[in-house]
């Protein structure tokens, strides 16, 4: 079990340098205070083992051979080793995180530990509604021939495949085919999001065969399951899964595991895109510089040596944000009580060596009286690993101000630096709002695919990720093919992601965001839900001519999509969205199908609005990744705000709206006092609304009229604090 008592508290930690990741030694801490069984941390981001005594890190060596013996008489389970990339990954024993290490440190095998982040999935009796949409229908139903995917194998890498024990049942109600082939499996912990992409699947290419992997043991494990689903015969392989510190700036082992099974087996390989938006700085003008403030107390220098730090010999010199001729080096975040920050830093400094990592950075968060909250001041160049890693939720209660600052303690100033934000989608002050597509899906040989809303096919989601991707470095191999080096190009490769897009919002039997378009079922929202849709194409173009290459099958897709959004190849949709009947039949007849919905031909039926201001009939509001007010019109409507300050708006006319993600203390209600024909907010609160508990939900209704449905939030909760007039 998890500490009650036990908080994220970094006060306890040593602030000096050290080759274990801020993480693991706050880690070795917390665990050092638990009593009792069965340790749990604090720590959601963490992999540890079913024990809960060990962690899955990987270290960093030069001599990767030589360290294997001295890490397994420590109790040390490999996972895996590339002694060309100088890395071993497994659990290590939590409490062998301290002095015991020293050992392999002094005798020069051992440069860093550092924890494997827990990955994020890209999301969440039943037919997708892309079936229509991508034309995936009209192909099997084509005359004289149609296809369904029959002679096919889609392999699926993602969280759990039934974790949650709903596979038989989806078999039995035809959602699933029997004899899904499983290789691995996650032992507990999982949503089964795999399963859900397996469905999605079988809806476009029923005929195909399925066969499912995990991708959440680390990412050398996650490489070797790519080459397992080949290996057992996958034509097609489909991801959902993102590492925080896959490399930006190079391919990382899951990219050459991608472009390995892509090359020599044959194999078509998709991605999805990514969930995080613009939400990324990225500067090449580090330009490292004093603190402006540097003659007073609140100097950076001050406050770090206040709050416990060794300071580097001379001090340390900081990013500067402000891109104008004024300095800034704090770059300051709102936020809301609930809301967090997750942010994955990287430089242009190489992955996998053990002499090319040359600066070192580290990264503060302060509060606005100066106190370091959270940090990470991992030693990059011993450990020859260029990562930083920094997370915080404001659990305060009230709104509040951050301030992020990026350091350096040793070497020269880096040519670029960049963070990729996972958290709940603040916009922080000087914004770049720059790509973040990276890691795998940016591979080569990887078609990483977009996501567009099923009911607004014009347009790509807000969430779905920015392109492109920027790589410095690559690798150097001798006759064989086997990894010498690396070495940095002349010229930095700039490669055009994402490459496609594919529909999501689609509906499972389990997975997803409640039924929020009445069809009686989940809808699976994200890239990963795109992403499988895509693959599904792919099958069925590999039936109807098992002669293609995975280039050939990229090209066909890429070159019938349907081009949306901005015109020709844009950064969020790629060469556009899938059409699979014009990449698979050049002259074909269609059979005649009982469509009812208009899907087929693009066009949503009149029920569905996608504006942020409601129309007459049953309206889907979706907001966008910053602060968002949706106003629906009459009927029954659906309402998500996503990231930012949401204020949805109640009105007397309402019947029966179904909010989906109303996050209190951060989102608002808003009403018109006179509309209920009071004067104030207090009033409508406290004399026209009436609120019952139903489940996980609170309903709000005026008189005897249901206006609204908040989903998942407790009424105990809810406050007149919660309202506000428009």
């Amino acid at each position: 079990m998890k500490n009650p008592n036990s908080q994220k508290d970094r006060s306890r930690i040593s602030q000096d340098k050290s080759r274990i990741s801020t993480d693991l030694l706050e880690l070795k801490q917390e665990f050092d205070a638990f009593e009792g069984a069965d340790f749990e941390s604090n720590n959601d981001s963490l992999i540890l083992d079913e024990s809960g005594e060990k962690v899955l890190v990987r270290i960093t060596s030069g001599r990767v051979d030589g360290l294997i013996p001295g890490a397994r008489g420590l109790g040390f389970d490999v996972q895996g080793s590339r002694s060309d990339l100088n890395f071993v990954e497994g659990f290590i024993p939590i409490k062998r995180l301290n002095n015991s290490l020293n050992a392999l440190i002094n005798n020069g095998l051992l440069l860093g530990v550092v924890p494997v982040y827990k990955p994020i999935a890209n999301a969440g009796n039943v037919t997708s509604q892309a079936d229509f949409i991508h034309k995936a229908e009209l192909v099997r139903a084509s005359l004289p021939t149609g296809y369904d995917g029959t002679g096919v194998k889609v392999g699926v890498l993602s969280d759990s495949y039934n974790v949650l024990g709903g596979a038989n049942s989806d078999v039995d109600s035809g959602d699933l085919p029997a004899g899904v082939d499983v290789l691995q499996d996650l032992g507990s912990g999982g949503r089964d999001e795999g399963r859900a992409m397996l469905q999605l699947i079988h809806d476009l290419a029923p005929g195909a065969d399925l066969s499912f992997a995990t991708a959440f043991t680390g990412e050398f494990e996650f490489a070797n399951n790519i080459r397992a689903l080949a290996a057992d015969g996958a034509d097609i392989i489909v991801d959902d899964v993102i590492y925080f510190s896959e490399p930006f700036f190079q391919d990382g082992i899951i990219a050459l595991a991608v472009d390995d099974v892509v090359t020599n087996n044959g194999v078509a390989y998709f991605s999805s895109a990514g969930n995080n938006s613009d939400r990324s700085y990225e500067s090449d003008n580090f330009n490292g510089t004093a603190d402006p403030t540097s003659n007073g107390a609140n100097s950076l220098d001050s406050i770090l040596s206040n709050n416990n730090f060794t300071l580097p010999s001379g001090g340390y010199s900081y990013h500067d944000f402000d891109p104008s001729a004024n300095v800034n080096t704090r770059q300051q975040f709102t936020l809301n009580h609930g809301q967090s920050i997750r942010l994955a830093l990287q430089w242009d400094d190489p992955f996998y060596t053990f002499n090319g990592v040359d600066t070192d950075l580290d990264i503060f968060l302060i509060d606005s009286s100066n106190s370091v909250i959270t940090f990470d001041n991992f030693n990059n160049i011993a450990a020859q690993y260029p990562f930083e890693y920094l997370e915080f939720q404001n659990t305060s209660g009230s709104q509040q101000t951050y301030d992020v600052v990026i350091a350096k303690a040793a070497g020269p100033d880096p040519g670029r630096i960049k963070y990729v934000d996972f958290g709940t989608g603040v916009t922080p002050e000087y914004t770049t709002n720059s790509s973040t597509i990276y890691g795998h899906a940016s591979a080569n040989n990887a078609e990483a695919v977009g996501a567009v809303p099923y009911f607004n096919q014009e347009n790509p989601e807000s969430f779905t990720s920015l392109g492109p991707t920027t790589i410095f470095y690559e690798y150097v191999t001798d006759g064989s093919g086997k990894i010498t080096g690396i070495q940095r190009q002349a010229t930095p490769e700039i490669r055009q992601k994402p490459d496609i897009a594919a529909i999501d919002g689609t509906d499972t039997t389990f997975f997803g965001i409640p039924d929020f378009d009445n069809t009686g079922f989940p809808n699976f929202f994200g890239t990963s839900a795109a992403a499988p849709h895509a693959a599904a194409v792919a099958a069925l173009l590999k039936e109807a001519d098992s002669s293609l290459t995975p280039a050939q099958i990229y090209n066909r897709l890429e070159t019938t999509a349907q081009d949306i959004y901005n015109s020709g190849f844009d950064n969020l949709t790629g060469a556009g969205l899938i059409n699979a009947y014009d990449a698979i039949f050049a002259v074909a007849e269609p059979a005649t199908l009982n469509f009812t919905n208009n899907f087929q031909d693009g066009d949503l039926p009149v029920a569905y609005a996608t504006n942020s201001t409601g129309g007459t009939g049953a309206d889907v509001l979706m907001g966008s990744a910053s602060d968002d007010l949706l106003d629906d019109g009459a009927q029954s409507d659906r309402l998500i705000g996503f990231d930012g300050v949401d204020i949805f708006v109640l009105n007397p006319s309402d019947t029966g709206n179904i909010i989906y993600d109303f996050e209190d203390n951060i989102d608002l209600l808003g009403v018109n006092p006179a509309s209920f024909g009071v004067s104030t907010v207090a009033e409508v609160y406290n004399n026209s609304l009436s609120f019952s508990q139903n489940g996980t939900s609170t309903e709000i209704n005026s008189d005897s009229d249901l206006l609204a449905t908040l989903y998942n939030v407790n009424l105990d909760n809810l406050t007149v604090d919660d309202f506000t007039a428009i």
